[in-house]
This record gives C-alpha cells, structure tokens and sequence, in this order.
C-alpha cells in the first residue's frame, strides 16, 4: 500500500537507502540535484551538482561546473556517498552526449562525487569514464566500481587515494553492478548484449557468464551469494542465474522495461519497478513467481528497500517517490503469498501524521486501488509498523570463472543489435497540417531568447517521459515554445490536456 508520495523539485533517476534512514534522490540534468530524505519523508537537504573542477585538481578547466546526478553507494556504514555523473556542463564539455553512442574512448570524461553524509559537502572529484551509470562499492571498503556506458569500461577508484587507478574494458553498454559480499567479484550487466561480465578483484581479469538473455540492466545478489538476479530490459523479465554453475535456473516476465529492482531484507522477494507499464512487481525470489502488481505514477525507474520499516521507495522519472509499505513480509511462505493476497478482499486504513516534508498530500489514507494487468488484478498491499528480523546466511564464495580473451568475437550485434537500438528510437515527430490555418497547440514549457539554451534538455526529459514535442518559434512574441501535439478544434486538445498535465501541470492550450 501506497503511504506517501513526494513530489516537489525531482526527477529521481534513482534512489536508495544509506542503510542508516537516509534515501538519496539523483535528479540528474533536469534539477542538477541531489535530494535526501529521512525516514519521516522529511527533506533533510538539496545538495547542488556544481562545483569548480580546478579547485579538486582538474587542470584545464575555469569556472564552475555542473554534472548530472545519475546513481549513488554509500561506503564506510554510511558515511560517504558516491555520485555518478551522466555528464559535465561547462567550458570545454559538450553537450550533446546521449545513450545513443557507439562504445569508444573519445567521448569526453565525467566525474563521480565523493559527499560526505554528515555535512553533505562534495569533498572528492574523480575522473571517471565517458556517461558514467552505475556505481558499487566492495563491502570492504577498497573500491569504488563505475560503469561507463559510452567508453564501455569500469572504473576502479581506491577509496583510500581518491584516485581511478585503472579502467578495465567489459563490453557494449554496461549498466548494472554487484559485488560479493568477500570482495572478490563484481558482477556487471552488459545492456549491449546479453552477457553478464564477470570481474575479478584480485587481478582484474574478466570472464562472462554468456547466453542468460538480451539487454541486462540491473542485478541483485541473493544473502547467500549463490544466487544472482538481472532484469532484461527489452525482453521484459527477470532471471535468476546460479553462480555455481553460471547457468540460468529461472526466468519470469516482470512488465514492460523492467528497470530497477531490490531484495527484501530476508531475501525473500524481488520488487521490480516497470518502467512502460507504470507499475511494480513483487517477485517470489525462490521461484520468480509474480506474486503481486502494484500500481505507481508514471515512468518507475529507480528503487530501494529499508529493511526497517519494510517500506520500499520507488523514483519515478515523472518527477516523484512514491513509498510503499509491505507487511506481509516474513509472515506468509512465497508459495502461500498470492493465494493469502487473493482472500484479502479487505482494505486495511491508517492516517498519518503531517511531518515536515514537500508532500502535498492531505493527511488522508493514501492507498494503491485495485487494476488490471494482463487480466489479472492487482492486489493491495496491507500494513503493519512492526519491522521483521533479518536472517544473517554466510556467503558461499562461486567458483572461479574461466578467463576469456577480450579481443575474440562475442557475436554481440549480430544477436541483439536491433533489439538495442530500437530501445533508444525515439517516436516519430508529430508534424503540423500545412496550411491549416491556426491550430490548437498544448504547450509544456516557453523560452525566451536569453533561456532558449535550456531546451535541449527539456526535449530530453519530454523524450524520456515518453513525449516527442515539437519547437514552435512565436514570430509576435518572439518566444519558442514546446507542444506536444496540435489540434484543429479546441475540444479535442481540451480533451488531450488532463493526461498532459499529469506529466507537465501547468501545460496550456495555445491557439497559433
């Protein structure tokens, strides 16, 4: 059940747990923020991406910068965090850089923060790969690991010099990372085809766990470390590899661009955040049966756990966190969970408290209705405040994999190329009747010929909330415009608006 829905300035790429109550919030290149809460949902700070590169070290460089917050680990219980950059904007950065790009080493570098969680000041700047995603580090404190998806590389930073002192080629596109709890391994999703790169921490030799599916995005680890989970974006499931063997076991269909996902604290289930379908599903970890789909506001792309209050805490790209409570974790089996969801035909209410926070919520029950998803119904999570014990399982440390020669031919586009690719194809434009006379335009931001420069990166974040807007100049006003769409009668773009303005509130009709 759905218990809290902050809004305000975000748009969460991504969010997640300190492990100590904090959840920070990465608003990329549309807020240029980092934003971190508390458990109460309290806003406790807005950290600004910009620093001046010059004053970490960077040479060449004047004036001051911005990134773009992309993902975060924390390192040493909490105490730093560690930002990834999408980009830099600035003197000497371009700015057209994009996910659509073939791995090479000539696009330019970015950063990764280091930010310490007690001041929440930007203390540390590294130089990492090009369009650096993901970010992990080893429980051991030694490393920090980045992908880079445009180089197609990962970073390895020493914690204990702040230095990247080396960069190790994985493959196509890499995404997603997890490290054993022994800080032997690190896992790595190779979105450009359909491995999982296998690195070594030791050595730093890679091998590959080959043929589980195509696009992996995001993994997870099982508490015993025999068990690895990925999302495949473009198939639209999740697996489960047993890392004894390197063999996928198991494979369900999650949703539509299933993104992110987190285990409970037990490890019982997967919660799975659908992009496309604007919902998430609670996964069986046992068994990858689908035991539940919750509903969640528009584009879900981020999420964590908090082990705690058995709350999990979704981004969403549209620009919100919704929270989530689950209790029946612990208390219901993964075979008898769906069965006990599908006798609970009763709503359980609770009324909260105002805290100190940017939701606008009123302090009434806020709950996730009933809906269908491939004919199924989507069933309510209940509530409880009573936090369920962890259960502790040594790791079992996987076999060493075999070492592979990097430079032989993986067979990567000609299998998954065009899957690939389509991924990133934006929607066909939608183009003006010529010579229509005036037509019913819905607009979702103006300029001025001083802001003009902003709107690239509104076409990106139209583009991403799944809208292909066209720019249309005022020659009277001299302004510039993005609409969405055009109409030839009024009530048709009246009609249009209110599924506008759940993305873009103060969208307006204008008549040109």
């Amino acid at each position: 059940m759905r218990v809290r829905n902050l809004t305000g300035s975000l748009s969460p790429k991504s969010v997640v747990h300190s492990g100590d109550g904090r959840f920070f919030a990465q608003n990329m290149m549309y807020n240029h923020t980092i934003s971190v809460f508390n458990r109460d949902f309290t806003l406790l700070k807005t950290i600004r991406d910009e620093v001046k590169l010059s004053d970490y070290g960077i040479k060449n460089t004047k004036g001051n910068y911005k990134g773009a917050p992309v993902e975060v680990a924390f390192s040493h219980a909490g105490h730093y965090a560690w930002v990834s950059n999408y980009r830099m904007y600035g003197d000497g950065y371009s700015q057209d850089l994009g996910d659509n790009c073939p791995t090479s080493s000539r696009y330019d570098n970015s950063f990764l923060y280091r930010i310490n969680t007690d001041s929440y000041h930007i203390e540390q700047v590294i130089e990492v790969g090009s369009v650096p995603k993901y970010v992990a580090t080893t429980p051991d404190d030694r490393y920090v690991l980045v992908s880079n998806w445009c180089s197609g590389d990962v970073s390895i930073v020493d914690i204990t010099t702040n230095k990247e002192i080396k960069r190790v080629p994985v493959g196509s596109h890499p995404r997603g990372i997890v490290v054993d709890a022994a800080s032997r391994y690190a896992y790595i999703a190779i979105m450009g085809g359909s491995s999982i790169a296998v690195l070594n921490l030791r050595d730093f030799s890679v091998a590959r766990i080959r043929d589980i599916g195509i696009t992996p995005r995001h993994l997870c680890l099982s508490p015993d470390g025999r068990y690895l989970y990925a999302t495949f974006n473009n198939e639209g499931k999740v697996g489960k590899i047993d890392l004894n063997t390197r063999s996928l076991v198991a494979k369900t269909r999650s949703g539509r661009a299933p993104r992110s996902m987190v285990l409970s604290g037990d490890g019982q289930y997967l919660y799975v955040v659908n992009y496309n379908d604007g919902n998430m599903s609670k996964i069986a970890a046992a068994d990858l049966n689908v035991l539940q789909k919750i509903k969640t506001p528009l584009h879900p792309i981020g999420i964590t756990f908090d082990d705690m209050t058995n709350n999990v805490w979704v981004a969403c790209y549209s620009g919100s966190i919704a929270v989530y409570h689950d209790r029946r974790l612990g208390q219901i089996s993964p075979a008898n969970t769906l069965a006990a969801a599908k006798r609970d035909k009763t709503t359980i209410h609770t009324k909260h408290k105002p805290t100190k926070s940017n939701d606008k919520t009123p302090n009434t029950t806020l709950s996730t209705p009933p809906s269908a998803n491939n004919n199924k119904a989507v069933e309510k999570m209940a509530i409880s405040t009573k936090p369920i014990p962890t259960q502790t399982i040594p790791p079992t440390i996987p076999a060493a994999p075999t070492k592979i020669d990097m430079n032989a031919p993986d067979g990567l586009f000609s299998r998954v190329s065009k899957a690939f690719w389509s991924y990133f194809d934006p929607p066909a434009p939608k183009t003006t009747p010529p010579d229509s006379g005036k037509t019913y335009h819905i607009i979702i931001a103006s300029f001025t010929e001083q802001t003009k420069y902003k709107i690239p990166d509104h076409i990106t974040k139209a583009k991403a909330n799944g809208i292909s807007p066209n720019l249309l100049t005022d020659a009277k006003t001299g302004r510039y415009r993005l609409t969405t769409s055009n109409y030839a009668q009024r009530t048709a773009a009246e009609k249009a608006l209110p599924d506008i303005r759940c993305i873009y509130p103060d969208a307006w009709i204008l008549l040109y």
